[in-house]
């Protein structure tokens, strides 16, 4: 099955985790304070289910993961999974081109916090 959308929340931890290399999921609450806990795990669960971020043991903290975006070719398992224009909007996020587009708020929150 294609998929055709993420929800917001997504888009969000996507633009996080190109500015900031690896997150924990609590370091992704910690920036996206006005998203509750699920709304969070949700979206990583989608993300990562989908290929456009990867999982990796936290070294400092083995009870925890931390999570980054995937590298290019990682990102083919994503191509596969999603459908042109919504792969053709995660790598714009991954970039930096649609953060402040389609999620203005976000734009001052990444910067903030950069």
């Amino acid at each position: 099955m294609t998929i055709t959308q993420f929800p917001d929340t997504a888009y969000e931890i996507i633009s996080l985790l190109s500015t900031n290399q690896r997150l924990s999921q609590d370091d992704i609450g910690d920036f996206l304070t006005d998203r509750h806990h699920k709304e969070i795990k949700y979206a990583i669960r989608r993300l990562h289910e989908n290929g456009v971020i990867q999982i990796e043991p936290n070294l400092l903290d083995m009870r925890s993961s931390t999570y980054r975006v995937s590298t290019e070719d990682e990102l083919e398992i994503a191509e596969h999974n999603l459908s042109g224009e919504l792969f053709d909007e995660v790598i714009g996020y991954i970039h930096g081109n649609l953060a402040t587009q389609h999620h203005p708020a976000l734009h001052s929150a990444v910067n903030i916090h950069s």
